[in-house]
């Protein structure tokens, strides 16, 4: 994606990607999805520095829990692998019609908490069931990826 990438190079994170926060063009644009809604956004990489924000697992969850890494959950410091994580559960979303953790009940902290134990039970050939086997490699890939990369 394009407008994604494009953040990520300027060393930009957008820390709430959902289905909402895509819209189709009409018209001559009608082919391009624009990328909304940068109020969550925020600076992972000092080009001026030549540095990646450190490391922490401090932060507070940030964006929407449906759609957000398991990283995030756990209170790790948003990355760009942060911003690619929920591209796959939005693909799978929209494939599988839901994703496990999506009934989940309760309080704000309860029910995130419960998103992330069951993002980090649900296996990726689970998850990816009945896909092409590039998803669940995509998906595994994602989840390998260290913090700075």
């Amino acid at each position: 994606m394009d407008h994604l990438e494009a953040l990520h190079n300027v060393g930009v994170v957008h820390r709430d990607l959902k289905p909402e926060n895509f819209l189709i063009g009409t018209g001559e644009s009608s082919n391009t999805i624009y990328l909304i809604d940068f109020s969550l956004s925020t600076q992972f990489y000092n080009y001026i520095a030549n540095s990646h924000v450190p490391y922490n697992e401090t932060h507070q969850l940030v964006g929407t829990p449906l759609y957000t890494s398991l990283y995030c959950h756990r209170g790790v410091s948003h990355s760009c692998r942060d911003d690619l994580i929920p591209l796959v559960y939005i693909f799978l979303h929209f494939l599988r019609g839901s994703l496990p953790w999506q009934d989940v009940q309760g309080t704000a902290g309860g029910r995130n908490e419960q998103m992330a134990m069951l993002k980090e039970k649900t296996k990726p050939y689970q998850l990816c069931r009945g896909f092409p086997n590039a998803v669940a490699t995509l998906y595994d890939y994602l989840m390998l990826l260290r913090f700075d990369e």
